[in-house]
């Protein structure tokens, strides 16, 4: 849904809109592309991911 259009890309807007709806709040806000306004899947994908590790690092295994 970010990329209906397969661009491999989306812009600065979405990143930080998608971002902030998984709940992320410490993320690098300018990601290359940035100047462009065309963040790459790759550069999105790696901030999800750290992102959501670290949220989910938070809580104590049982």
């Amino acid at each position: 849904m970010l990329d209906p259009c397969e661009k491999v890309s989306i812009t600065v807007d979405k990143y930080c809109h998608a971002l902030e709806t998984m709940g992320l709040t410490k993320y690098n806000k300018a990601p290359p592309g940035t100047d462009n306004d065309n963040i790459k899947k790759e550069d999105y994908l790696k901030e999800a991911i750290q992102g959501l590790r670290t949220i989910a690092a938070t809580y104590k295994k049982p």
